[in-house]
This record gives C-alpha cells, structure tokens and sequence, in this order.
C-alpha cells in the first residue's frame, strides 16, 4: 500500500483522532518489537486501518498503556495493541519487503533500495516462517503484477485486479464466516489504492516510459473526472461490504471516517495541484 488509506483528521472528533493514534503508535512499537528498527520503518497508515477494521469485527481484548516516544518525546502517548496488532506488522514487512524487490528489479533508486532490503532481510525471513502461505501467495500475485505491467495492455482492469487479490490475502485475517467478505473489501480497496497511485504519477510514468494503466486516456480532457469515477467505483464496492460487516464498537465511526472521507483527500490534493498548473481542465 502506499499511504492512501488513512483518516480525514478535520473530520474526526478529537476522543477519535487521539484513539486513531493510540492503534497507529501501537502498530509503531509492535513492528519495533517484532522485527527491530527496519521494520519500524516500513510503518504505514494503511496497516492502521486494518488493525481497527480487525479489531472491530472480531472484538478482541486490547493491552493498552503509556508510552513516552523518543520522536515525540514532549509528552507521553497511549498505545493500543493485540493479535491484530501482530498480524498487521507481520503483512507490512511482507508487502515492503517485496515492493523493495519489485524497485531492485526495476532498476528504480537501486542503491538505496539494496541498502532497505539489506537492513529488512532478517526482518523479513521471520514473518515469511510465521505466515509461509501468505508469504508465498503475495509473492505469487506480485509476479503476476510485473508480467501483467511488463505486457504493456492497455485494459486498465487487468493489472489493478492482480493488485486487489494480494490485498484481498492481506484482508483475510482467518477462515471463517467473515473471510469472504473481508476478502472482497480487500480486493476492492486494493483496486482503488492501484489506481491512485496511477492516478499520482500518471505524467512521471508517461515522461519516464514506465507502464500506467491510465496512460490511454491521460490525454482526454475529462481525464481527472474520468479517474474519479473509476476510483468512485472501488471504494463504493468496498463501502457497500463495509456496511454489512457487523462492526458496532466505538470504532466505526474512525473506519467510516477513512473510507468515504480519508481515502479522497489524496486524490484532492492531486486534483487541486493539477488545477494549479492547468493540467486539469
């Protein structure tokens, strides 16, 4: 993922935002404990929102305590953490530790990439050895994924579904009655993050020669409202299995809050930059 899912904070009361960090600064020290200071800094907000969503379905109990934070270290911060916690670290060293590999191959900032990968390698092997069928089927959708970009198509659907299954894997914390609809949320929103990032770097992938499904219709003078109709699509799909899960505890209103407010302030601040400098009509 690549930091689009997170929280509208203007529109969050403020017992919200203070408990939305408490999960993130959570998943902070987990990924530290975990795998040690390479992990830590692979953290995300994405990972965030499905420590909460998790959380919310199945209600498990959660250790909660204070903390002092040597990057804020004015006051102290609480933490909030479970099994969910653990698991969300473990998928973001996975999902970093391949999208690493994907920028070595690509001969994308090299250098600096084989210096994270080093530093992430032994991080890397202990949660590939506590979830090999994770491990082994997100390597196997990121190889589709290359194959897919690699053939150049121009069916914008082909590469961004790749991408929503190995975040449907992400998504399916267990088999059980909610792993189906958990799936579908993470193929969907896995889409919608796809094709923000197309969406993001449309002119740098076009001057660069690099493969964007939007490539075909950059030109179109309804390019953005087309983009956003498309990315409209995603997140209503995802909103709608959202809205059945039986998710009632205090932290709805957070997970609301990111998918139909805090997902689009990405693409406003792309919109709004592309208005600026006319490329958007």
């Amino acid at each position: 993922m690549f930091g689009y899912i997170t929280a509208n904070r203007e529109d969050l009361k403020v017992k919200d935002v203070r408990r939305y960090e408490s999960y993130y600064c959570g998943l902070c020290r987990t990924l530290l404990k975990r795998s040690g200071v390479a992990g830590q800094a692979t953290l995300t907000y994405d990972m965030t929102f499905i420590v909460i969503l998790l959380n919310g379905l199945y209600e498990k109990e959660m250790q909660t305590e204070k903390i002092w934070c040597p990057v804020h270290p004015a006051s102290t911060h609480q933490v909030r953490r479970n099994e969910f916690t653990d698991y969300a670290a473990d998928m973001n060293v996975l999902l970093a530790w391949y999208n690493i590999q994907d920028d070595i191959q690509d001969r994308h900032k090299t250098a600096a990439r084989r210096a994270e990968a080093l530093a992430l390698r032994r991080a890397w092997l202990k949660v590939s050895q506590r979830w090999p069928d994770k491990d082994r089927i997100i390597r196997q959708y990121l190889r589709e994924l290359s194959a897919v970009e690699t053939s150049g198509t121009d069916n914008i659907e082909t590469a961004a579904s790749v991408s929503g299954h190995m975040t449907a894997e992400v998504f399916a914390f267990k088999k059980d009655e909610w792993e189906e609809d958990l799936r579908k949320m993470g193929f969907f929103l896995g889409k919608f993050v796809y094709f923000m990032d197309a969406y993001e770097d449309i002119d740098d992938d076009i001057k660069n020669g690099t493969y964007n499904p939007f490539r075909g219709i950059r030109g179109r003078s309804d390019f953005d409202d087309r983009c956003r109709d498309i990315l409209l699509m995603q997140i209503s799909d995802c909103c709608r299995i959202f809205e059945r899960l039986p998710i009632v505890n205090e932290d709805v209103d957070i997970l609301r809050n990111i998918l139909y407010s805090g997902v689009w302030a990405k693409f406003a601040g792309i919109y709004q930059k592309r208005r600026k400098t006319g490329d958007s009509e």
